[in-house]
């Protein structure tokens, strides 16, 4: 198994995973990206809450009765609901690689003494990840999806006619009961989500939706793992590949388009460093040394107007001229004041004459 520390390495696992892949022209390349490699490949719902399936689904639609309103079908409620973080039996898919590789990373940072731990002893922060690859019928059976989707209404010990009654009802069709067993006898089948969704387009995504296989009386847990399409993702390499992604606009706010997650990848990518902190002046740092140039040029300003006898002429034209206080403290420098203090008038007699007051002036005449 290649190594992956970069993404020119993802990207060549990729390509050998697809070239293994079926080479029919009605299948499609999906990939599903999970922060932990030894993870089981099963919808969220298989979890903790598979028996209480029924009651999240039902709970979840009556509280969000008015933003569910436009929805008509389960399995686009369903849909909503797993965007909303809902457990349901959908497991999100994508046709980008690159958006699964992005899953893959998102729990980049080592732990140090602060892991948390699943029930099979595996970190959830800091462990591999991994890239599934799978080759899915682009065709999909909507009438399968509908049937199956009708199983997270319904509670775990239901009988097979109540869910062929509630199937033709909901539906609004004929089936025959073989046909209902036989799609409820499928592990998965795939799901074309409609793109009314602003996430669903922006991963690229479609989903798997779980049944519960053979036994209809009890919500089986299973999963669809296989290694032989599976692409592990170092955890010491997964910050070097966020930012890769980062630099080709595969990030959290392209990704997830709600205002919350842009305030979450500003706050991210834009933390203060220390040498930043050396640059910049705190407010108060900044008016103090403004008040001190002010200060100085109104020092000398009023030791001009205040001592000497030719003070009208040179208050004048320090201030009409708009004499900088830089050109001022730059005068005063040659002369030998590097800081603001009491002038000698041998000093100051020099600091006037490098004012250039024009000749015109006739000194005599103050």
């Amino acid at each position: 198994m290649a190594e992956i520390e970069c993404l020119e390495d993802y990207l060549r696992s990729v390509k050998k995973q697809i070239e293994d892949l079926p080479k029919e022209s009605q299948y499609t390349n999906y990939f599903r990206g999970q922060s932990n490699a030894n993870w089981d490949l099963e919808p969220s719902v298989f979890r903790e809450h598979l028996f209480n399936e029924h009651n999240l689904y039902h709970e979840m639609e009556r509280n969000l009765y008015h933003e569910m309103s436009n929805l008509y079908s389960t399995i686009d409620r369903l849909v909503y609901m797993q965007h909303q973080g809902l457990p349901t039996r959908l497991l999100d898919i994508t046709k980008n690689s690159l958006v699964a590789l992005y899953f893959s990373c998102i729990t980049h940072q080592g732990c140090e003494n602060e892991c948390v731990y699943d029930d099979k002893g595996n970190c959830k922060k800091c462990s591999d990840g991994a890239v599934y690859v799978f080759s899915e019928l682009e065709n999909y059976d909507k009438k399968q999806v509908d049937i199956i989707s009708l199983l997270a209404k319904v509670r775990f010990d239901f009988e097979l006619n109540d869910f062929y009654k509630l199937a033709e009802d909901e539906l609004q069709i004929k089936l025959l009961k073989t046909e209902l067993e036989e799609v409820l006898n499928k592990e998965f089948v795939l799901v074309k989500s409609n793109k009314n969704n602003n996430r669903v387009i922006k991963q690229d995504g479609d989903f798997f939706i779980f049944s519960n296989k053979i036994n209809y009386k009890h919500k089986l847990k299973f999963d669809v793992k296989k290694d032989n399409n599976k692409i592990v993702i170092p955890k010491e390499f997964k910050k070097i590949l966020l930012e890769e992604l980062d630099q080709i606009g595969i990030n959290r706010y392209s990704l997830f388009p709600e205002p919350e997650h842009l305030a979450k990848y500003l706050k991210h990518n834009h933390i203060d460093n220390e040498s930043e902190k050396q640059k910049v002046l705190s407010y108060d740092d900044i008016q103090n040394e403004i008040e001190d140039k002010k200060d100085a040029k109104t020092k000398i300003l009023e030791y001009i107007n205040n001592n000497h006898p030719y003070n009208k002429v040179i208050y004048e034209f320090v201030v009409n001229n708009n004499l900088s206080d830089k050109s001022v403290r730059a005068e005063l420098s040659k002369l030998g004041y590097e800081e603001i203090g009491i002038f000698d008038m041998d000093k100051l007699d020099r600091f006037i004459d490098s004012l250039n007051i024009p000749k015109i002036v006739d000194m005599n005449d103050l």
